[in-house]
């Protein structure tokens, strides 16, 4: 299936939120996404993210069109398809910084954030951070959100972290819920590495939200050499 806009022709590959109730399976693609000029994303905020990863992997621009309750990644909503293409012109492609991990020789990235956070309830974790030419981190607390620019404004937010600039060139390292109130969010230029070790057994890693195992004996964090290609709404100039 190609969604075509009458005008310009685009090739899309759709990712739905509800492809569960279209198609009966948790994930469905109409066709390849190589052969698509962008991957669309029906949904939320979830369903972006989702589909981010397959934008990225395919190289190709993601177009996040909101029909679900949050829609801070989207470009669109449901009810501009009528008016695509002249939506679509009203929108710019930026490219957005990832974050990469590896645990268990399996590559993750990240487009909003990385969280290195306890397993259970009811306990509190240490956790050692050692920036590249920075120095170490050291507190114990619920865990730590690493976030991009793009992801600054979701749980980094929501745990007391600064809002960053999508063109920044930094990313933020926000405690969750520190015993010490010395630990504070700081801000570190996304050319360094992060090396962060915790309890193995006690701690999960979750990339975007998605558990990627228990944390290895050291996690290292960093820009990845891959980015995210996304259509946002254009900011007006005054």
């Amino acid at each position: 299936m190609y969604i075509c806009s009458q005008k310009k022709g685009h090739k899309c590959s759709l990712f739905a939120a509800d492809d569960f109730l279209l198609y009966q399976k948790t994930q469905h693609q109409a066709f390849l996404p190589p052969e698509s000029d962008m991957i669309i994303s029906l949904g939320g905020d979830g369903a972006v993210l989702r589909a981010a990863q397959t934008a990225i992997a395919a190289d190709k621009p993601l177009l996040g069109i909101n029909s679900g309750r949050l829609g801070y990644l989207c470009a669109m909503s449901f009810s501009d398809l009528e008016l695509f293409d002249e939506k679509l012109s009203e929108c710019c492609c930026t490219k957005r910084n990832l974050l990469e991990i590896t645990t268990d020789e399996k590559t993750h990235l990240a487009v909003n954030d990385v969280l290195i956070a306890k397993k259970y309830y009811g306990e509190t974790v240490d956790i050692n951070i050692n920036v590249e030419k920075y120095g170490e981190i050291g507190f114990r607390g619920d865990g730590v959100v690493i976030a991009t620019p793009t992801g600054s404004t979701a749980y980094n937010l929501s745990a007391g972290g600064p809002v960053l600039a999508i063109d920044s060139g930094v990313f933020a390292v926000t405690p969750i819920c520190p015993h010490m109130s010395s630990a504070k969010p700081i801000v570190i230029r996304d050319d360094r590495e992060l090396r962060i070790s915790s309890a193995k057994n006690k701690v999960g890693v979750y990339t975007d939200g998605c558990f990627c195992g228990s944390i290895p004996e050291q996690l290292t964090i960093k820009k990845s050499k891959c980015s995210l290609q996304i259509y946002s709404e254009k900011v007006q100039d005054d």
